[in-house]
């Protein structure tokens, strides 16, 4: 890697880790509102973002990805960026609804995995 594409590199990836970083610090903070102006600010820009995405991997009417296919191979549907998608969003459910700081003891009080595996918090 030469020095310029090092740093470019240094420079995505501290910017990604300190949004990373953020995200992480509001989902041990045993404060909700934290939570929820992050999910309020950033899951509509994921929202935004995975269906643009997927837009672009919509099979043509042949079957084909037009955004993973090359002239020298074509990528039936569906492409690896729907089976991640797939698997990110649907499958892998997150294991936790309440941070990690706050499962012995539950946000009020008590805390339970219900039988999808998340932690679900009983109404005091």
């Amino acid at each position: 890697m030469t020095r310029s594409n090092h740093s470019s590199y240094e420079h995505y990836r501290e910017a990604v880790h300190a949004r990373l970083n953020r995200y992480i610090y509001a989902l041990d903070s045993p404060d909700d509102r934290m939570v929820a102006i992050v999910a309020r600010t950033e899951l509509p820009r994921y929202v935004r973002y995975w269906v643009t995405l997927l837009a672009k991997h919509e099979p043509t009417t042949s079957g084909k990805c037009p955004t993973c296919s090359r002239w020298w191979r074509a990528v039936s549907a569906p492409c690896g960026t729907w089976k991640w998608a797939h698997a990110f969003l649907t499958i892998s459910p997150a294991p936790t609804t309440v941070p990690p700081s706050q499962i012995d003891k539950g946000v009020h009080g008590y805390a339970e995995s219900d039988s999808a595996g998340f932690y679900v918090t009983a109404k005091p």
